[in-house]
C-alpha cells in the first residue's frame, strides 16, 4: 500500500513521490520530478510499483 510523500521506483523505471492516496491505498496521485505538469502527475496503481525506495538511498 503506499503511503503519502514516500518515494517510490514504479516497474517502467520512473521514480516519484507519492502525493495523495486514494481510496484503501491501491492507487495514488502520483508526483514525478518533471518541468510540464502533464508529465509532472500521473495516477499510479500499486502493481505498477517496483519498490519503495528508503531514506538513505533518496539523494544518491
Amino acid at each position: 500500500m503506499f503511503e503519502e510523500f514516500e518515494k517510490y521506483e514504479l516497474k517502467d523505471g520512473r521514480v516519484g513521490w507519492a502525493a495523495d492516496v486514494l481510496g484503501d491505498g491501491e492507487a495514488c496521485i502520483f508526483e514525478f520530478d518533471k518541468e510540464d505538469l502533464e508529465d509532472r502527475i500521473d495516477t499510479v496503481f500499486w502493481d505498477d510499483v517496483k519498490r519503495k525506495i528508503p531514506k538513505n538511498e533518496r539523494n544518491k
